[in-house]
């Protein structure tokens, strides 16, 4: 009911859906960067040389 409201179709909401794809993984990679940049600066902040290290979360 909610895809075919007053003759609007399902194709004209599904030529959103790659808008929308790409919106989440974007949030994604910007979370994931955004923890790794803190994880090297609290390594910093230790005294710590800033190198990235692989990590499997």
């Amino acid at each position: 009911l909610l895809l075919d409201v007053e003759g609007w179709h399902t194709y004209f909401w599904l030529a959103f859906l790659p808008l929308i794809l790409l919106l989440l993984v974007g949030a994604k990679l910007e979370h994931i960067i955004t923890r790794l940049a803190q994880k090297v600066d609290e390594e910093k902040a230790k005294g710590h040389e800033a190198r990235v290290k692989p990590s499997e979360n």
